[in-house]
């Protein structure tokens, strides 16, 4: 039993410090190579807690390795935006100029209903508001609506807006 906490533990800390070395991010903004990851590190990690009869060794070694692996993958596509596009992908136009662009849906496999949830969760009850809508490489859906339907601003009554600071706790 005491084995077992030890291991549990030592994989906790070991896992924390993983993912902590991956990067910070969100877990809807990872990107879909990097959700594959953190299942693979997190299943490894829990058949080493769970049974004796896996040593331990055989679990941290791989653990490390696509850690690191994560890591060189994360730089290289920092580095090369063809590697990038090659692991990420790229972002996708879903609507353009307030039109549904069908052969890019059809591509993502995303239904027109579903295309109006997401433009209603961004507040857009109206698709022909829309200039442009695009599905970004992590899933999240971006919206830029068409310059007359787009909330007012404060630089639209003010031909120089004041500068905005930043808030501190007192």
């Amino acid at each position: 039993m005491a084995l077992i906490f030890i291991r549990t533990i030592l994989l906790y800390f070991l896992t924390l410090l993983a993912m902590k070395a991956m990067g910070k991010r969100q877990l809807g903004q990872l990107q879909p190579f990097e959700v594959v990851i953190v299942l693979i590190v997190s299943d490894m990690a829990t058949l080493a807690m769970q049974s004796n009869t896996v040593s331990l060794l055989n679990s941290l070694v791989p653990i490390l390795i696509i850690t690191l692996l994560q890591i060189f993958l994360s730089l290289l596509t920092m580095k090369s935006e063809r590697f990038r596009v090659l692991i990420c992908g790229r972002p996708v136009t879903l609507i353009e100029n307030g039109k549904l662009d069908e052969k890019n849906m059809a591509k993502l496999r995303i239904h027109s209903n579903d295309l109006q949830e997401r433009c209603r969760s961004q507040g857009y009850f109206d698709i022909s508001g829309i200039s442009t809508a695009v599905m970004e490489t992590n899933g999240s859906f971006s919206v830029q609506p068409r310059q007359d339907k787009r909330p007012l601003q404060l630089g639209d009554m003010l031909p120089d807006p004041p500068p905005e600071t930043m808030a501190q706790l007192v």
